[in-house]
């Protein structure tokens, strides 16, 4: 998948961007956003809406288990209305990520719901093998 954007730093990021730029795909209109500790539920709606307003087909948020417990579920929770807000215009869903799961797993959620054309507002978990 070619990635127009990618939105976060550390391992998962660097994986997930170099697994999607070496088997890129035709929708150079997906952005994913990938939160890390300290991210919080506003600040990650507000990286969406601006996303979004900038012609982002396709949004994905990638969820670490490293964020704490509180700002993961707000997270989380927040995917489905801000899903409605953007649509039709955008998409939007999420991949929850728990502790020990395989950046393979994590890079093949990713690009399955940034090609999923009829998916918006799911949360898709990736857990341990």
């Amino acid at each position: 998948m070619s990635v127009a954007t990618l939105i976060g730093s550390g391992p998962l990021a660097r994986a997930i961007e170099a697994a999607l730029a070496a088997h890129p795909t035709p929708d150079a209109a997906a952005c994913v956003v990938v939160a890390g500790p300290g991210q919080t539920a506003a600040a990650l709606a507000e990286i969406v809406r601006d996303r979004a307003g900038a012609g982002a087909g396709a949004i994905v948020v990638v969820i670490g288990a490293a964020s704490s417990p509180f700002d993961r579920h707000l997270m989380l929770a927040a995917i489905e209305p801000l899903a409605i807000e953007l649509a039709p215009a955008a998409r939007l869903c999420a991949i929850s990520v728990d502790a020990g799961a395989a950046d393979g797993a994590v890079v093949d959620a990713v690009r399955f719901l940034a090609e999923a054309s009829c998916t918006t507002g799911q949360i898709l978990a990736v857990g341990p093998a």
